[in-house]
């Protein structure tokens, strides 16, 4: 009787449990929830594959720029062995540049320009510059600055002027090889800049030789691709203020705030001269003084300078004077050709806002005589006929442009189109200011890298105080290449 009783307990308590099992029993999903749950799971397996190529991508990108690196990190390996890079070792760098161009001189027959200047459509190989730089230490170095150029090949030495005057000569280097019965034309070499310089530190260092005078703003940096126009303003081809001088030049830079530097040059030479690059022909030395602020800052620049120069120059000429027909009493005399002091200031302002440029240079100066020359004409160097000496006189030069560079990316960095518009006065001196030029410049630089510059550029000259020289019309091209 006790089984009986005990398996009908032990039934009664499992019922209750069996129902509740019943109950808490999870239901069959539908289709559509299954079919919602696995596209979730397709889009969250999609979205970690973009992630994963993403990062794939990245890596591979970081690998190339790491390879590259490694890859300039051993040729400049390679080129320091080459050239040497311990202390007292010399390395050597050789650069430069080149242009060639295109123009025409758009003049009316019978005009007296136009026997002055070409009258038809020429090509033009301008210049060929060498640079080669020596940094023999950390703090010693030298410069060189080599121009060839085809000159004096065509030079005209004179023009005749009627029955007395002296006859036409232009000069001709064509050279003939007797062995080879080749024909050359021989060339020139211009030494532009030859200098030693100390830099122990930024505020003081010193250069000694022939150097580019630190004034304005494309005189020192004066590359074919870093000048704007085809040409650089009348001022500095005709040097109104000297270019390059011989001498020593103390300089430095000082760093006030991070954005605000201040730049200062001292300059000592033997001023200008037909032998200034080699000797000195009066005890007078020139003097010069550079002052510049530049501010800096994102896309904005400012810089405003100024150059003050002062210096006295001389020519002379030398003849054997013998003193009562004696050979023991004869001796050099030294006559004194040409002598003048000059003071010249110059002033210099260059404003860039992102893409847009805007700069301006002023030039005075007066010139005063202690023996006086013939008049010569500016720019074509020709005596005047029947003239008086030269007057003290006034010259002064001003000029402004604006440009603006047009950037559209690239693969290789950027193109660049630069639009521009300049507007130049020179008076060379104000006694004669008939021959004082007016230009109007407009053209396009072209920059496909930073090493190339293509450039057109339509001049139009204008004579405003001339009653015999009518304005003119000159088309140029050019093509610059830094290398």
């Amino acid at each position: 009787m006790l089984w009986p009783l005990l398996a009908l307990v032990g039934c009664q308590l499992a019922l209750p449990s069996a129902a509740h099992a019943q109950e808490t029993t999870v239901p069959e999903q539908s289709v559509e929830e299954k079919l919602e749950a696995l596209a979730e799971r397709l889009e969250k397996n999609e979205q970690e594959t973009a992630a994963v190529k993403k990062e794939n991508e990245r890596l591979k990108q970081e690998v190339s720029e790491l390879t590259q690196r490694v890859d300039e990190a051993e040729e400049a390996d390679l080129i320091e062995s080459l050239s040497g890079s311990e202390e007292g070792d010399q390395g050597l760098q050789i650069y430069g540049f080149v242009d060639m161009g295109i123009y025409y001189y758009q003049i009316d027959d019978h005009e007296l320009t136009n026997g002055v200047f070409p009258d038809s459509v020429s090509f033009s190989v301008n210049r060929l510059v060498l640079y080669f730089l020596a940094q023999m230490t950390d703090t010693l170095s030298a410069l060189s600055e080599v121009r060839f150029t085809f000159m004096p090949q065509g030079y005209e030495q004179s023009i005749k002027v009627g029955a007395f005057g002296s006859d036409y000569e232009r000069v001709d280097t064509t050279i003939f090889d007797p062995v080879t019965t080749e024909e050359y034309v021989l060339g020139g070499l211009a030494i532009e800049r030859l200098q030693f310089t100390y830099s122990p530190i930024d505020w003081f260092n010193i250069t000694a030789g022939h150097f580019l005078t630190p004034f304005g703003i494309w005189n020192v940096d004066h590359s074919p691709t870093v000048l704007i126009p085809t040409q650089q303003p009348f001022f500095m081809t005709q040097q109104l203020i000297p270019l390059a001088q011989t001498g020593i030049q103390l300089y430095g830079r000082f760093f006030p705030t991070d954005n605000f530097y201040f730049d200062y040059a001292l300059t000592v030479s033997n001023g200008r001269g037909p032998t200034e690059s080699v000797y000195d022909l009066d005890q007078n030395k020139a003097l010069g003084l550079s002052l510049r602020g530049t501010y800096e800052r994102d896309d904005f620049f400012l810089s405003i300078g100024g150059y003050a120069y002062y210096g006295k120059t001389t020519d002379i000429s030398k003849h054997i004077d013998v003193t009562e027909a004696s050979i023991d009493r004869m001796y050099i005399a030294i006559q004194i050709e040409e002598s003048y002091k000059e003071f010249i200031a110059e002033f210099d302002f260059l404003l860039k806002i992102k893409n847009f440029r805007l700069q301006s240079e002023y030039m005075r100066g007066i010139v005063h005589y202690e023996k006086r020359p013939p008049v010569i004409f500016p720019v074509i160097r020709i005596p005047v006929m029947n003239a008086s000496l030269q007057p003290d006189y006034i010259k002064w030069s001003v000029y402004g442009l604006m440009a603006y560079d047009i950037v559209f990316e690239s693969d290789d960095g950027g193109i660049i189109f630069t639009p521009y518009a300049m507007v130049e006065y020179c008076l060379f001196s104000d006694t004669t200011e008939e021959h004082a030029p007016m230009v109007y410049r407009g053209g396009i630089n072209f920059r496909p890298s930073p090493f190339v510059s293509l450039k057109y550029e339509l001049v139009r000259l204008v004579m405003p105080h001339s009653d015999y020289i009518n304005p003119f019309w000159i088309h140029s091209a050019q093509v610059a290449i830094s290398f």
